[in-house]
């Protein structure tokens, strides 16, 4: 009965998560400043306020990591948060969540004139990219340059903030930096095009360098807030940016093409000038021949199929995706433009495009088994397990390097919520269609056809013989507790 049983239990397929237990890391590390760890970091980082995430941890001095706090980090991390208090109601996730919100609306926003000579200039109010140690204060630089990627992340968290806890202090916030964007965007005069850096130290006030790596946080917060407000400006805002951006793709060299095993592919540089250029991460230079960077590759194509999957560009850009994938599920940090792993020695696989990678698949119903592979032999395989609480059940940055040790609550936090997600959508869904299948219209009805005669036998194939296969084991488990009562004196009795 015990090898019945052990020969069966392969064939169910849904995996056995504690929610408790999956996202305890967010409120077990010490990543986020609060009450049990603040006078500890305080005396370090003088001035370090409640709710500063911090993004890396090194295990080998078991010690903050290049100390900094990124925007982008902080509300990707309220954001699983405010996921995990969902999954599993318990308020101690939505309380944390609620820190990082206070300290976003009470230590990181700022009001600035706009910068640029010769304009009325009203202020407008904007979010720190980054903090960190300036001289010896912990907080933002007093002359920062924004990263519109990294700001525009936290008024969809603070959005969501509001929805959830029905405070409006949050929303109030997320909205001023909403129009202040949208005042920008109009400023800018690019056809809706965003820049990629905005200068309040420069008179010029923002780089003519577009960026399409805002497209996903643009995306998200301008929804949430056309969905929050019913107020059509963001709406429009929102259309004229992606109309910016597919028009780019179109008319003003925005793509490039490369050829992988006998195939071409598609996708997109990460800002465009006169024409597309990607950006060095080491020197910092712009051309058509440089490397492009995968996170941001991914907060672009994200953004284009959240807005409509059925363009050309999110289904073309997402069919490269897959192509370059490492194993179909990891990936490099960088890709050098012909399709390859980055030329710089020090390009590694980055954790977190897995987590992007799976929300990608799930956008275009994927089938459940690559997701539930990429789940189990990934998500779960990778996660830390260790007895220091800021890094067991949390991730490296990157998958590859044997003496990994910076745990990156980017990733994390990125790995987490996708991972549930990926678990539900196996669990729930029925997939549609891979996003590389494209079926002729005759081809899908003789597809009904050969369906509806094996629906007879077999209604649904896959829960069908989890069922089965969870029943039988039910059966033989019954069958062996029996035979050990029957021995027993308390079943004489």
């Amino acid at each position: 009965f015990v090898l019945l049983f052990l020969i069966f239990i392969p064939f169910v397929s849904a995996v056995d998560i504690d929610s408790e237990d999956y996202f305890s890391w967010l409120v077990d590390s010490d990543f986020v400043v609060k009450n049990s760890n603040y006078e500890y970091y305080n005396n370090i980082y003088n001035g370090i306020k409640k709710g500063s995430v911090f993004l890396d941890y090194g295990r080998r001095d078991n010690a903050i990591y290049r100390p900094r706090e990124l925007m982008i980090s902080t509300a990707l991390e309220g954001d699983t948060l405010l996921y995990a208090y969902k999954i599993t109601n318990n308020n101690k996730y939505i309380d944390l969540a609620k820190l990082i919100g206070d300290h976003i609306i009470n230590d990181c926003l700022y009001e600035h004139k706009y910068p640029r000579e010769g304009e009325d200039k009203p202020t407008l109010t904007f979010v720190a990219s980054m903090l960190n140690m300036n001289g010896d204060t912990w907080k933002f630089n007093d002359t920062p340059e924004i990263y519109m990627n990294g700001m525009l992340f936290a008024p969809w968290f603070l959005l969501e903030l509001s929805k959830t806890t029905g405070e409006s202090k949050y929303a109030t916030a997320a909205l001023k930096i909403l129009d202040s964007v949208i005042y920008i965007q109009e400023k800018y005069d690019r056809n809706g095009a965003i820049p990629d850096f905005l200068y309040f130290y420069d008179p010029t006030g923002a780089s003519w360098y577009a960026s399409f790596d805002v497209a996903w946080p643009y995306y998200l917060a301008f929804s949430e807030a056309y969905n929050y407000t019913n107020d059509n400006k963001y709406k429009e805002s929102m259309d004229s940016y992606f109309s910016f951006v597919f028009d780019a793709f179109e008319n003003k060299g925005g793509t490039f093409t490369f050829n992988k095993d006998g195939i071409d592919y598609i996708l997109p540089y990460e800002k465009v000038a006169d024409n597309g250029l990607n950006c060095d991460n080491y020197d910092g230079s712009l051309k058509v021949d440089n490397d492009f960077t995968t996170d941001q590759l991914f907060y672009t194509v994200l953004g284009l199929v959240s807005y409509d999957k059925d363009n050309y560009y999110s289904k073309v850009f997402s069919k490269a995706i897959k192509a370059i994938s490492v194993n179909g599920s990891t990936f490099y940090g960088e890709y050098t433009i012909t399709g390859d792993k980055g030329s710089h020695a020090e390009t590694t696989i980055e954790s977190a495009n897995t987590g992007f990678y799976l929300e990608l698949l799930m956008k275009y119903d994927e089938d459940k088994d690559v997701i539930d592979s990429i789940f189990k032999n990934v998500v779960l395989v990778k996660r830390i397990v260790a007895e220091d609480k800021n890094a067991n059940g949390a991730y490296y940055w990157d998958f590859e390097t044997e003496d990994a040790f910076v745990v990156e609550s980017l990733a994390t936090a990125v790995l987490l919520k996708s991972g549930y997600e990926s678990i539900l959508y196996v669990d729930e869904r029925t997939p549609k269609k891979s996003i590389e299948e494209e079926i002729p219209v005759a081809e899908k009805e003789e597809e009904v056809k050969e369906e509806k005669k094996e629906s007879v036998l077999n209604p649904d194939t896959g829960s069908f013989i989890d069922y089965l296969s969870i029943a039988i084991c039910i059966s033989i488990s019954l069958v062996v507790i029996y035979n050990v009562l029957r021995r027993t004196k308390f079943y004489r009795i």
